[in-house]
């Protein structure tokens, strides 16, 4: 039997990334994994402005918003890494087009 499963998961603490290759690794089938957490009432928050924040703030208030959580250090770590690789790719690419 052939499925595709989209796998959502409510849980009291965020699922690690380690946990997410073992649940693939036992059900390939598994094609999205969407970590809930369990939370009690939901804030209300007045909108604030985005404009002059740097990008690693914003992230931060994106991932505790979606998350319900503080970002873990070894995550936040992976997202900078991320953006300093883009940025040598687009220096790179500048580089070579003059």
């Amino acid at each position: 039997m052939n499925a595709w499963i989209d796998l959502e998961i409510v849980m009291d603490r965020v699922l690690t990334v380690e946990e997410q290759k073992a649940l693939r690794l036992l059900h390939p089938e598994i094609i999205n994994i969407h970590p809930r957490l369990k939370s009690e009432a939901v804030e209300v928050t007045s909108p604030q402005s985005r404009e002059g924040k740097k990008i690693d703030k914003l992230f931060k208030d994106f991932y505790k918003f979606k998350m319900q959580t503080e970002i873990s250090d070894e995550l936040m770590g992976a997202f900078i890494e991320i953006l300093n690789e883009e940025d040598e790719e687009v220096i790179a690419d500048e580089t070579e087009a003059s």
